[in-house]
């Protein structure tokens, strides 16, 4: 699984940095499509380190914050705050809900009560 999520990071960074002029075909006033990357990198982030929190949060607010300034400085186009804050909300939305999804792992997985059948008998 961690191999897979750092596979993901990289083809995102890849994408974000050498797309071109992609931008301008899909190109969204909101930047759904960076919320929507960056939210499934840090949910897959999440699912591979589960006891690591704050590592994975970290992770993704780095990732985001340097691939926004190395997407800046490849493009020409200046760096947009915006595009940054988007990108890391997307980011730890993902972690969220990778959280959710480890706990609902943990209490589908979690062992069922057992109860023990009152004796119904009665002995005179």
């Amino acid at each position: 699984m961690k191999i897979g999520a750092w596979f993901y990071v990289a083809v995102l960074a890849a994408v974000l940095l050498f797309h071109g002029q992609w931008q301008g075909v899909i190109a969204n006033p909101y930047d759904i499509d960076q919320l929507v990357a960056f939210g499934l990198a840090g949910l897959l982030m999440r699912l591979a380190y589960p006891l690591a929190p704050s590592f994975v949060c970290l992770a993704m607010i780095a990732s985001v914050c340097g691939l926004s300034i190395a997407h800046g400085l490849a493009m020409g186009s200046g760096l947009s705050p915006l595009d940054t804050i988007v990108g890391m909300a997307g980011a730890l939305w993902g972690v969220a809900l990778g959280a959710i999804v480890l706990s609902g792992r943990a209490w589908l997985a979690r062992p069922s009560p057992t109860f023990e059948r009152p004796d119904t008998r009665h002995t005179l």
